[in-house]
């Protein structure tokens, strides 16, 4: 019978202090990481991360670098019909339901919350065309941490790789990373750990 191996797990304090040497190393390592996504605020964000999905992010930049020129606030996404919004961003895939999604959270945005991007997770939650993981760059960009907005896939799969998050559902994986002792200014740098 093979002899059984138990691993003491590590304290609160413990994993704390070796996410705070994580941060500091790959801040060292990779003092020029930024978010892949081009934007110049909070609402070209959102958009972007709509169209994120299913999509590359060079794509994404592609598209957006007319879009951003073309459409400037929710007011202007509203007022253009969906097969012409459809057509402008038809490259990045799924373009009728991302429509959708836009013109929807533009909408919201518009009606419930003054034109601008909420700044918490349980209000950007209610906007259509996000989930948890693709919303949870908004938070950083409102706290003026745009850096820290990154792709799902990317942050569950770099963040479990350096054992700061417990689980690789991205559910758990933004929650633990929204803890004080979380990963916090990590993301942007855990995107170049990926395999």
């Amino acid at each position: 019978m093979p002899a059984l191996h138990f691993e003491m797990r590590e304290t609160k304090a413990q994993r704390k202090a070796r996410t705070e040497q994580i941060i500091k190393l790959l801040k060292r390592a990779h003092p020029d990481a930024h978010c892949a996504l081009n934007h110049s605020n909070a609402f070209e964000l959102l958009v972007a991360t709509i169209l994120s999905a299913q999509c590359t992010d060079e794509r994404v930049n592609i598209v957006t670098a007319d879009l951003f020129r073309k459409y400037r606030k929710p007011e202007d996404y509203l007022k253009v019909p969906a097969a012409e919004l459809q057509q402008d961003i038809r490259t990045t895939g799924f373009f009728r339901n991302k429509t959708k999604s836009i013109q929807g959270a533009c909408k919201m945005l518009a009606e419930e919350f003054g034109g601008r991007v909420p700044q918490t997770m349980e209000e950007l939650l209610k906007l259509p065309g996000g989930d948890r993981g693709r919303h949870a760059c908004q938070p950083s960009v409102s706290a003026a941490r745009s850096d820290q907005a990154e792709r799902p896939r990317q942050n569950r799969t770099g963040v479990s790789r350096v054992g700061a998050a417990n689980r690789l559902d991205h559910l758990f994986t933004s929650a633990d990373l929204s803890r004080p002792q979380g990963l916090q200014s990590a993301p942007a740098f855990v995107r170049r750990v990926r395999g």
